[in-house]
Formats: C-alpha cells, sequence, structure tokens
C-alpha cells in the first residue's frame, strides 16, 4: 500500500495540509503517517535535554498526534490508515531518513498566509525540497482537496529528463489517470533549442499520457506560470526545479507567495538531482548553524512551537 507522509508543527496551516493529506490518502486507498519533528537545538547556548526531557516531549507530541489521528479518522470517515511518529532533529534530516525507509508518494506541508517563522512555511519548504528525495505537496493554508482532474507542469525544462524526476512524474500522472499540460514561460522572447529538444524528450518519456505542451512568452515567469493556471483551471501545480533560481523564484517572492496563496493551489515539487546538488546537504546544515538563536526561522527554537516550554530560556535571547 502507498504512504503519503504529513509533516506538522500543530499550527493551523500544518492542520488544513492535513486535512488535505487525508482526503487525498482516502482518494488514493493510500495510508497515512503523520509526522512531528522536535527540532534539538545545537548552540553553545543551549542546555542539554536530559532523558527526563525528552521523554515529556515525546509524551506530548505523541498526545498532539493522537489527538490528530481521531480528528482526521473522524474527517474521513474512518476510510484509511493513519499512522503517528515523533521524531527528533534537524527537519530536513529527519524527513529525509523517514522517506527512506517509508518511500511515499509524496511529504506534505502547510504553507501560511502569515510570515511567521513556523517550522514548515516560507524557506523551510524550500530546503525540504532541496534536501530530501521525494515529492514534496506544498499545501496553501485555505486549499480544500476536491479532487485532481487537471495537472499543469512547469519547469525551467533544462533538466526536466531526470531519470528519477520522469519517474515520479509519471507515478503522479499514473495515479490519477490524466493527461497534463507541459508549460515553458519564455522571459525573453527566444524559444531555445535545448527547450525544444526537452520537449520533444518529455513527448517520448509520458507518450502514454498524452501530455499537451505549451510555451508562451512573459517577461515574468511567475505570472506567466499563474496567468496559465488560470486559464486552464488547474488543480494543481507540478513543478521541476532543475535550477535553484526557478525554485526560488517561484516561492521566495512576495507576489508569487500571494499568488499562490490567493488560488489556493498546492504545488508538488518534484527532487531534481541538479537542484539538490546545487543546494543541497552543505547549505542546509551551514544554514542550521550560521543564524543566531533568535533569528533561526524556526530551525532550532522557534517561539512559536507547541513545545517552547521544553527549551532552555537561554536558548531565545530577547
Amino acid at each position: 500500500m502507498e504512504t503519503i507522509i504529513a509533516a506538522t508543527d500543530f499550527s493551523r496551516p500544518a492542520l488544513n495540509a492535513l486535512k488535505y493529506a487525508a482526503a487525498l490518502t482516502a482518494e488514493l486507498n493510500a495510508q497515512l503517517l503523520l509526522v512531528h519533528v522536535v527540532e534539538v537545538p545545537l548552540t553553545p547556548l543551549q542546555v542539554p535535554l536530559t532523558i527526563a526531557d525528552f521523554d515529556e516531549i515525546t509524551a506530548c507530541a505523541t498526545e498532539q498526534l493522537d489527538e490528530l489521528k481521531e480528528q482526521l479518522s473522524f474527517y474521513t470517515n474512518d476510510l484509511i490508515t493513519i499512522h503517528t511518529e515523533v521524531k527528533y532533529g534537524y527537519t530536513e534530516t529527519a524527513l529525509k531518513n523517514l522517506c527512506g525507509e517509508v518511500q511515499p508518494i509524496a511529504v506534505v506541508v502547510g504553507l501560511s498566509e502569515h510570515a511567521a517563522t513556523r517550522l514548515f512555511l516560507g524557506h523551510t519548504a524550500l530546503r525540504i525540497v532541496q534536501y530530501i528525495e521525494y515529492p514534496v505537496l506544498i499545501i496553501p493554508e485555505k486549499a480544500v482537496f476536491s479532487g485532481i482532474k487537471n495537472i499543469v507542469i512547469a519547469s525551467d525544462l533544462e533538466h526536466i529528463r531526470e531519470t528519477t524526476a520522469i519517474e515520479f512524474i509519471r507515478n503522479w500522472l499514473g495515479l490519477f489517470h490524466l493527461s497534463p499540460y507541459v508549460l515553458h514561460v519564455c522571459t525573453n522572447g527566444d524559444l531555445k533549442e535545448n527547450t525544444i529538444d526537452s520537449n520533444i524528450t518529455l513527448a517520448k518519456d509520458l507518450a502514454e499520457f498524452k501530455p499537451k505542451f505549451h510555451s508562451l512568452y512573459n517577461k515574468n515567469m511567475e505570472d506567466g506560470i499563474f496567468n496559465f493556471l488560470e486559464q486552464k483551471k488547474s488543480d494543481l501545480l507540478l513543478v521541476v526545479p532543475g535550477k535553484y533560481s526557478f525554485f526560488k523564484e517561484l516561492f521566495h517572492t512576495s507576489h508569487t507567495k500571494q499568488l499562490i496563496l490567493h488560488s489556493h493551489l498546492p504545488v508538488l515539487a518534484v527532487p531534481s538531482y541538479r537542484f539538490r546538488g546545487l543546494k543541497g546537504e552543505k547549505q542546509v546544515n551551514g544554514e542550521h548553524h550560521s543564524k543566531p538563536c533568535n533569528g533561526c526561522d524556526g530551525l532550532c527554537c522557534s517561539k512559536d512551537q507547541r513545545l517552547e516550554n521544553q527549551i532552555d530560556e537561554a536558548h531565545s535571547p530577547s
């Protein structure tokens, strides 16, 4: 049976992502694994946690996961099997290791309308995408699952021909038996030869799904993508970020983030070897250690986390 991993920090956006994941799990007759990662601070100011501390944190997180499990079982009329796990460490590392064990269809995370530094929001989601080797499904705060009948694939296309990316794309299209739109936005008005070659190759790789290819010109790549999504009434945007800049622009500009949130459109980021190679494990580990504790964006001591009372006050100086 296929598995979907849904990561949660117990925030409201994460809860909505869990509901979406549960409905998707029921649709696919899969099983759901709820995961909470307790970020263990590793800074000079952190007082080491005792065994009693770990036991208390685990008990608290387990209780909350059990409550979520009960809510989601009721939400899906007990149609799905739900498991729960509490992990310790960095979110990216914990999810990467778990994915290696479970081999999920996707890892589901939430995206918030607010700029709060919570666990799975903003650039933490970006780091998850570039670090783990399985698709990451990003759910806007107000997205509601109503089935997936229309998928748009958007990419810079330069590295979309990677074998791993193609396998994940084929798997997802096969789950819903869909013919996708494949979109390339030209920002300089010139359709490059390598883009044409990529389209031809992709047409062969996805021949059984009869993809429909579109190339359009727009000086702003994000606007071009979202105008197309609006026209086609897409239920899911699938991206293959062959270049870090492509994915960063898609999710880090405030204008685009608002478009994603406003459209309530889920985004599935398919892993790319080139993308991970450029901004992978080395950068993730560097970011964990390079920032002061009061600006860590949730990597080690997010003040918004439910378990903050377990962390020494000296770790988050005012």
